[in-house]
């Protein structure tokens, strides 16, 4: 009787450790694919071109390595030039917005506003 307590026991601690392993290794997963989803655009940019470039310009692995530190290192001076300029782009941006306002009818104006929030949070959620 006292066997089948133990045995009990053991099975019970076993299931429990394996549902916790599938639970977090599912966890794991989720949070994986969303990190991968929130890669920069820039980032996305430099490797989807780096990809066709090599591809299509049949780069040797000397180029291919030259190439990739050129990308880096451009990928860097854009995000410093973004990071600079935004606040000036936001306001030319801003400027825009009022002068489209007093062109567009009341209806127009609305269809827009929803285009243009939904293409802003897109912009802003992509800045780091």
């Amino acid at each position: 009787m006292k066997i089948k307590k133990h045995y009990k026991l053991i099975v019970g601690a076993i299931l429990i450790f394996i549902s916790g392993l599938l639970i977090g290794g599912g966890v794991a997963y989720v949070v994986a694919k969303k990190q991968e989803e929130r890669v920069d655009p820039l980032q996305k940019l430099r490797t989807e071109l780096f990809k066709k470039m090599i591809k299509e310009l049949r780069l040797t692995p000397e180029q291919q390595i030259k190439i990739g530190i050129f990308l880096d290192k451009a990928m860097v001076r854009m995000k410093k030039f973004r990071l600079k300029h935004t606040p000036e782009i936001l306001m030319i941006v801003k400027e825009n917005h009022q002068d489209l306002k007093n062109i567009l009818s009341p209806e127009q104006w609305k269809d827009y506003e929803g285009y243009r929030n939904d293409k802003l949070d897109k912009i802003q959620k992509s800045i780091p």
